[in-house]
């Protein structure tokens, strides 16, 4: 479970560091030394290898982002995680539109990542999604994922 909550962050980690990734150049006008830092270019040379994709063409992990249009149904969300989600409902939290988002926060809380449950708690307040308080909604949180998604 912990490798899905790392591997879930570092995905989006990287896939926010890629967004803000551009084609800039960065060079050091210092004279060499073993203190130094090197000129780093992120653009292709004409001396770079044959076997280094074009600029024309994406290397095989990139490309554009995709936007997800839908929602997975009730059916194909496991029994676990709608039962955490009608917890939540039932104590009047509206979650219709972050299902995803709450229902990875419940594994985060069956792998010990309060960080991840506190923001989320704070997020669903800021939009006002619910009227409990941050102490109630995380102690909320906690209950019903470590009763329904945690192993």
């Amino acid at each position: 479970m912990r490798k899905l909550v790392a591997v879930t962050l570092a995905a989006a980690t990287a896939f926010s560091l890629a967004a803000c990734g551009g084609k800039e150049t960065v060079e050091n006008d210092a004279p060499a030394s073993k203190s130094a830092v090197p000129t780093v270019t992120t653009q292709a040379s004409a001396s770079s290898s044959e076997n280094a994709p074009s600029e024309s063409e994406p290397a095989s992990n990139e490309g554009p982002a995709r936007e997800v249009s839908e929602e997975p149904t009730a059916a194909e969300i496991p029994t676990g995680d709608e039962e955490f989600l009608n917890r939540l409902r039932d104590a009047g939290v509206n979650v219709e539109g972050d299902e995803q988002v709450l229902i990875s926060t419940a594994q985060g809380v069956c792998a010990d990542n309060m960080v991840t449950r506190d923001a989320v708690a704070g997020q669903l307040i800021e939009q006002q999604r619910t009227s409990l308080s941050f102490e109630e909604l995380t102690k909320l949180i906690d209950d019903s994922a470590r009763a329904t998604v945690c192993p």
